[in-house]
């Protein structure tokens, strides 16, 4: 009983959110530079809450004079079609507000944001190299707004961190991961300097801080070293339960980023062979991708994916041990895939490879026990990752490539036949 009242009062309190903006824009035709920032919080809040309509409206009912507010309208354009999945849009967007300049420490700091979110879509569209260019360009414009502040810049120096360690995540992609443990490495370390000066007061930087620290030591796993691995993630964790124990509001966002940390744990755990300590990290990953999608605002498409990861690190630990668990744990890694697909506007190509992945080792399971069902989850996995190819970055495409003649290979080798293969 207490799930349903839970989900009615979910849905009217979304239905008053759409009635009070009606409300609120019957009253107001416009609004200009002085309404800018107080929009953008509005918004923001908006986006966060899946209520694009209301964006959209937002900035249809924004005009902006001064240029830095042009910039802002263009980013939030930008910010929206991201969202949307609108990617092509989204560059276009902000390449336009990349062009409209200005020398002051303000103006670089939202020039700094603007060619943050430009390297982010680029990464998206797999254009890896114009992705690290221009977040290289975004961290020396927020130096320089840095160093024309009058006053300590918390806010550019905060921003600095959040571009280093996006940084840090596509070198670290790309396999570089010398280059992301220094860029990591340094956005940890300006995390430090802004709790620093805000007594450790602001969650929102805490959390940035955490996951900073798990990507160091997912990089520092990469580089053999386990213990320092090991170390970085169980802070990012520590971390992340701080927050949630601080924050009174049911927070979806941290316990996503908790699992995160248990999940790239338990990863580790596999590498080392201790199976037992993998099993009790992907155990609380799981439970944290599950508080995750209990979201108020709707699933979490991203909490869904990395549900299907765990489900699917959980069946290749028992396949050695158990056919059964093992073909349990693929088939709810599937169902996790599919909730994800169902609500991603973009980045479906990881998960639509990850789902032939997971067929792949169904129909590797089967083999033995029901040869028509083995072919037939072979055929299913050759069809998604096909499908995973167009929606993926370039960088990942010869990967995926690779693993689908592998499988084709395998399924004539094995007197299976799909078709149009």
């Amino acid at each position: 009983m207490k799930k349903q009242d839970s989900e009615r009062k979910d849905i009217s309190s979304n239905d008053m959110y759409k009635a009070m903006f009606n409300d609120f824009f019957s009253h107001i035709r416009s609004f200009g530079d002085e309404d800018a920032d107080i929009l953008w919080l509005v918004f923001e809040d908006c986006l966060r809450n899946g209520q694009y309509e209301v964006c959209s409206e937002l900035l249809r009912m924004f005009n902006p004079i001064e240029p830095r507010n042009i910039v802002l309208k263009k980013v939030l354009q930008a910010k929206l079609c991201i969202e949307t999945g609108e990617l092509n849009r989204a560059e276009k967007y902000l390449r336009e507000a990349s062009r409209i300049g200005g020398k002051n420490f303000e103006a670089l700091r939202m020039q700094g944001y603007t060619l943050h979110l430009l390297g982010l879509v680029l990464a998206e569209k797999g254009d890896t190299k114009q992705a690290l260019n221009t977040l290289r360009r975004a961290i020396k414009l927020y130096d320089q707004a840095i160093r024309q502040s009058r006053k300590r810049d918390i806010v550019s120096l905060r921003n600095k961190g959040l571009v280093l360690r996006d940084l840090g995540e596509i070198l670290a992609e790309s396999g570089r991961y010398r280059e992301a443990l220094r860029a990591l490495s340094s956005s940890v370390r300006i995390y430090n300097e802004v709790l620093r000066f805000m007594g450790e007061r602001d969650l929102t930087i805490l959390n940035d801080k955490a996951n900073s620290l798990r990507l160091l030591g997912e990089t520092l796993s990469e580089l053999g070293d386990e213990e320092g691995a090991i170390e970085n993630i169980a802070s990012a964790i520590h971390i992340h339960e701080r927050v949630l124990k601080e924050r009174r509001d049911f927070d979806p966002t941290t316990w996503y980023y908790r699992g995160l940390a248990y999940q790239s744990l338990g990863e580790i755990f596999i590498r080392q062979g201790d199976f037992a300590n993998a099993l009790g990290a992907f155990s609380e990953a799981v439970s944290s991708f599950r508080m995750s999608i209990r979201s108020a605002h709707g699933a979490n498409p991203n909490a869904w994916h990395s549900l299907g990861l765990v489900f699917q690190s959980l069946g290749e630990i028992a396949m050695s041990r158990s056919k059964k668990f093992a073909l349990g744990f693929m088939v709810l890694a599937l169902v996790a895939y599919r909730k994800a697909l169902m609500e991603q506007n973009c980045r479906s190509g990881a998960t639509l490879f990850n789902m032939g992945l997971a067929l792949s080792d169904i129909g590797t399971l089967l083999y033995d026990m029901d040869a028509s069902s083995s072919e037939k989850a072979f055929c299913l996995a050759i069809e998604y990752m096909k499908e995973a190819l167009d929606k993926s970055p370039e960088i990942l495409r010869d990967y995926i490539r690779k693993t689908i003649i592998e499988l084709l290979d395998f399924v004539s080798t094995a007197g299976f036949s799909c078709k149009g293969d």
